[in-house]
């Protein structure tokens, strides 16, 4: 859902098999979260964010030979 509350569901299936770099970045640019998949598996990627403050943030995703994929979505609780 976007707004979101306590977790980002993040459908990563179409890249399923490939590695994948997920960043997600607060509004001054600082990175919150990062992570490396060796191998995307076919499950949603569920990122818990109860810990952030209510704001926008950028979720980057990175797929080597498909491209970098970004999406908004706002922290409110």
């Amino acid at each position: 859902p976007n707004p979101t509350r306590n977790e980002l569901n993040v459908d990563l299936t179409p890249f399923a098999g490939k590695a994948a770099t997920i960043q997600v970045f607060n509004a001054l640019g600082k990175v919150m979260y990062e992570t490396k998949l060796d191998e995307v598996n076919t499950e949603k990627l569920q990122l818990d964010v109860r810990q952030y403050a209510n704001e926008m943030y950028l979720i980057k995703v990175q797929v080597p030979g498909e491209g970098i994929f970004t999406h908004k979505f706002i922290v409110s609780k």
